[in-house]
């Protein structure tokens, strides 16, 4: 990775004396820093002994052995035990979903209706919200997080930073996917529907059917070249 830049959110540290402990740095906290390691994992080949990870303004410019990495005087060092790229959680609800547990801080799911792909993640992300803190002490420096199952399609999911004080800081791509649901988990139950898996099914057809009539309706993009 030597020469190249990588976001410094990405970077973890752990480990000091017997008990793990990881090191999360955002680049608004430290502008430069050396990270030394006792073993420092990388995306790829054999980890690293006695490493060195150089961070300067939010940005990795220099990993290796201690002997290839020359620490600048004006750096802050770090030891740790071990380093390695923050962790990514694939799936999670938290910054929609509190750690409450209460109504009050509960938007992954709206029971209005059975389908409503049109709900955003980013309007209901709270970037202070205590989990996202909690899980970044684990290293989960990225998630993809979101509406979530138990509705046919539950609304939109987002892919953030565990780091920002607001959404905007935090979101890295704020419209990943389209959560749907296909089971007994999408069954409205009180005689609503989708009731069975074959009106799930129907449902589903339905809307992709009028999804493809309107694309056929809509206007083709100018060319801007023959403007």
């Amino acid at each position: 990775m030597n020469g190249k830049h990588f976001n410094f959110n990405r970077i973890i540290g752990g480990a000091l004396a017997p008990i793990a402990v990881f090191l999360l740095f955002s680049s608004t906290a430290l502008s430069q820093v050396a990270v030394k390691g006792e073993t420092v994992w990388t995306m790829t080949g054999e980890p690293i002994s006695n490493g060195v990870v150089l961070i300067n303004n939010g940005k990795i410019e220099a990993v290796g052995t201690a002997a290839q990495v020359r620490i600048p005087a004006n750096y802050r060092v770090v030891s740790a035990k071990v380093v390695t790229p923050g962790l990514i959680d694939a799936h999670t609800v938290i910054g929609l979903n509190g750690y409450l547990n209460q109504p009050h801080d509960q938007m992954a799911l709206d029971g209005g209706a059975s389908i409503q792909p049109e709900l955003r993640a980013i309007d209901a992300y709270n970037a202070e919200e205590k989990l996202i803190e909690w899980v970044r002490q684990f290293g989960v420096t990225t998630i993809h997080t979101g509406h979530q199952p138990s509705a046919l399609v539950s609304g939109q999911t987002m892919i953030a930073k565990t780091t920002g004080k607001n959404v905007d800081e935090a979101t890295i791509v704020p419209t990943s996917m389209i959560a749907v649901t296909i089971g007994n988990a999408a069954n409205a139950g009180q005689g609503r529907s989708p009731g069975t898996r074959a009106k799930q099914a129907s449902m589903l057809r339905s809307e992709l059917i009028k999804a493809q009539e309107n694309a056929k309706k809509a206007e083709p993009p100018t060319d801007l070249k023959s403007v």
